[in-house]
């Protein structure tokens, strides 16, 4: 079952609701489902809408723009969700973005450009539980991206798995506190306010002349 761009390039304003008969237990894809929609009035998603069986969320809210107020219901969870790819890429949310602790990314592969260029006026969080346990690949997965001031990782972003970190935060904005990324497991850590991975390190732990900038 899928709901492929089914709202795609939608403007979803005060004449449009969803109601607990739009019931998507049993999709499994979600891709582009609201590529570069505009809301431009309230959404409340209904209990019904329900994302615990989907699989693919690549690019499902990717250039959309949010003009306000924006809540998921902790139906919206990501639990079986292989493929995050610019889930959020390119929105704009002229909000506070924030979604619910049943969205629990732990079994996803792909965070490629998640949150690429994603714009928040408001407050960004991501919610305790944003585990990614088992994911392979974060290329550009916060690339263009300004981090609020006091932003931390929450506790099971992992990266124990990931072959592919390229230009993952790349043209960022990078918060205040250094702990950024103090659960990564791949043994990168500030430097001169960069990020250095110890494989650029010598036997005495120095940065050799290769990686200096």
């Amino acid at each position: 079952s899928s709901c492929y761009k089914m709202f795609s390039d939608t403007e979803i304003n005060d004449k449009f609701s969803f109601t607990k008969a739009f019931d998507t237990t049993d999709i499994v894809t979600m891709a582009n489902m609201f590529e570069n929609a505009k809301f431009t009035s309230a959404v409340y998603f209904p209990t019904s809408f329900n994302t615990e069986n989907v699989v693919d969320m690549s690019f499902m809210f990717a250039g959309a723009t949010i003009e306000v107020p924006f809540r998921f219901t902790d139906a919206f969870n990501a639990k079986k969700a292989i493929n995050l790819e610019q889930m959020f890429c390119r929105t704009k949310f002229k909000c506070d973005f924030e979604l619910p602790e049943s969205f629990s990314p732990e079994m996803a592969e792909s965070f490629d450009s998640m949150f690429s260029s994603c714009i928040v006026d408001g407050d960004f969080k991501l919610p305790r539980s944003f585990s990614t346990v088992k994911a392979k690949t974060m290329s550009r997965m916060f690339s263009g991206f300004k981090f609020p001031a006091d932003f931390k990782l929450p506790k099971y972003f992992s990266t124990e798995s990931v072959t592919n970190f390229s230009a993952m935060f790349c043209d960022s904005v990078l918060p205040n506190v250094t702990n950024i990324i103090e659960n990564f497991n791949n043994g990168f850590e500030f430097t001169g306010g960069n990020i250095v991975d110890n494989k650029s390190k010598d036997e005495n732990g120095d940065i050799t002349e290769e990686f200096k900038s």
